[in-house]
């Protein structure tokens, strides 16, 4: 069997986002995940850390970028708190957001 005629799909990497709490904070200040780095303004406050994660969306929506979300969801509030987020990260029927990344008008992705 000759390998050059298999063809072999292209690994693309998918990158991960986290819905910020107070939680995933407290354990990434004193826990970390093996090779996960988050700087003092991500740290600092949940809103700071959101704020970067809108800024990170916006950047992954410019490239058409799917992220993996990487937070543990439990309960259907969870995940409605979820899309909520996406939906203020992600500017949607052409609205364009401010300089933090964050659209002018936001849309709930849940009713």
């Amino acid at each position: 069997v000759c390998l050059a005629s298999f063809s072999f799909p292209t690994r693309v990497p998918t990158p991960g986002v986290f819905l910020p709490s107070k939680q995933l904070l407290a354990q990434q200040r004193f826990r970390p995940w093996a090779g996960v780095r988050l700087g003092d303004e991500y740290l600092g406050s949940v809103e700071g850390a959101r704020q970067i994660t809108y800024r990170i969306l916006k950047i992954f929506r410019e490239h058409s970028v799917v992220p993996l979300v990487e937070s543990k969801i439990y309960k259907e509030s969870q995940l409605q708190e979820l899309a909520a987020f996406l939906g203020e990260g992600g500017a949607e029927d052409g609205a364009e957001g401010g300089d933090d990344g964050r659209p002018a008008k936001t849309r709930r992705m849940l009713g």
